[in-house]
């Protein structure tokens, strides 16, 4: 949280969270240098180490590259956790491409360097977390037990009475909640309410509900330098540089979402 990046000599780190704001492509990137101690004056406003970054500047001769860098599944293997679910592999997509171009606007005067790199990656994720069961969805709460067996009594919230400097209810009768009972809202959300896609555990029947979905994380990113020999001491150059990342995460359910969800669920390998 203390170092310091320098992106041509700007700081290239967020002040709340000291995180970096621009990310270069690798094939923009000069050079760049690795301070860690005994640094000059113009770099004592941080109390760690340094990075400093300079990015390309075009020349007198042109030159462009463009490249594509794809990753897939068709060499991955499944998880455990799939294997051991039945689940097949979710499916990996992952391609990095972009291209630049660098030479002079004027020669001997002013150059020009662009570049641009996109991402498109698309992740399988593995959900396992804990749904109502069937019986549950009816009511019936009679196979609802605690890990050492013991079964969940359901107490019924209009049956409360005081009882000393305390209170006291009544558990539904057989652990049965009546279908009179239930809250007209909940009837509602029930359907569009995931149902398990296996038993769960055999005594508790948590962590119920596995399934693959593909995370898609998009980013697209652009820079572009101006570079102006006042003298041949002097050089002037300005920078521009833009990334607008995106991630979609994907919806774990099995039942399909009448909104796009507000927010989705996150891989998680337990109960939550």
């Amino acid at each position: 949280m203390a170092n310091e990046v320098l992106l041509d000599g700007i700081p290239d780190t967020t002040p709340q969270y000291n995180a970096y704001a621009i990310i270069p492509s690798i094939d923009a990137v000069q050079e760049f240098e690795v301070k860690t101690n005994n640094m000059a004056a113009e770099f004592g406003r941080t109390s760690g180490g340094v990075i400093n970054v300079s990015m390309k500047s075009g020349s007198n001769a042109f030159h462009g590259v463009a490249y594509d860098f794809l990753r897939n599944d068709a060499l991955d293997s499944n998880t455990w956790l799939n294997n051991k679910s039945g689940l097949t592999m979710p499916p990996l997509r992952y391609n990095q491409f972009g291209a630049s171009a660098g030479g002079r606007i004027v020669k001997d005067k002013t150059f020009f360097f662009s570049n641009y790199e996109g991402l498109r990656r698309g992740t399988g994720r593995t959900f396992q977390f804990t749904v109502p069961t069937l019986e549950q969805r009816r009511g019936d709460f009679t196979q609802t037990f605690a890990q050492n067996g013991r079964l969940v009594e359901i107490y019924d919230p209009l049956t409360v009475q005081p009882v000393g400097t305390g209170f006291q209810r009544t558990a539904f009768p057989g652990n049965l909640i009546p279908a009179t009972r239930f809250n007209t809202v909940s009837k509602n959300i029930l359907p569009y309410w995931t149902e398990p896609t296996h038993p769960g555990d055999p005594v508790t029947r948590i962590n119920n509900f596995i399934k693959n979905s593909t995370e898609k994380y998009t980013v697209n990113q652009i820079n572009l330098r101006i570079d102006h020999s006042l003298s041949d001491s002097n050089r002037l150059f300005g920078r521009i540089s833009g990334t607008r990342a995106g991630l979609r995460r994907p919806w774990c359910s099995t039942t399909p979402p009448i909104r796009p969800p507000a927010r989705s669920c996150s891989p998680s390998a337990t109960s939550p």
